[in-house]
């Protein structure tokens, strides 16, 4: 079992002393989402602590209790934490390719798409169902197919993945 302390500590005064929170897991995946909600990236862990600022608010967040040495649970978690910010990339590709949007830095062309959604097969399907996604619960689908894929393509990434 794995605890991890979510603190908050004001860097001006007049700011509310945030009470902290704690996260209890077994699933180093469940960490790692929580702590990706709150605005914690890979680079922001040392040691046993990840740290970030928003200007307002130092947050930190401390594994103080695990089966093994704090730090090398703190790694295990981070590498889930980093397969979650590859999920997310892979999202934005998605979506901005197949709804046809930008991607930030231009229009997404479908070798990029094509190169995370790993297969034509799969590409092409996600622009099937968004093309039917006014149907009753195909755009449900096409949600679910894009989170899957991005899952893939993080384990594939992160050498979690072996068959293809």
């Amino acid at each position: 079992m794995t605890k991890v302390a979510w603190e908050a500590y004001p860097q001006r005064s007049g700011l509310a002393e945030r009470a902290p929170a704690y996260l209890l897991s077994d699933d180093p995946f469940q960490i790692a989402e929580r702590l990706s909600d709150v605005g914690f990236e890979t680079v922001h862990l040392a040691g046993a602590r990840w740290t970030r600022s928003d200007g307002d608010y130092t947050h930190t967040a401390t594994v103080i209790e695990s089966d093994g040495s704090n730090a090398d649970t703190a790694a295990e978690i981070n590498v889930y934490l980093k397969a979650t910010e590859i999920q997310q990339d892979v999202r934005r590709v998605l979506y901005a390719f197949v709804i046809h949007q930008d991607c930030g830095d231009g229009p997404v062309r479908r070798d990029e798409a094509l190169r995370v959604a790993g297969s034509h097969a799969a590409l092409d399907a996600l622009i099937h169902l968004h093309g039917r996604s006014d149907d009753v619960g195909v755009d449900e689908i096409l949600h679910r197919g894009i989170d899957a894929l991005a899952l893939l393509h993080a384990e594939r990434e992160l050498g979690l993945l072996t068959d293809d």
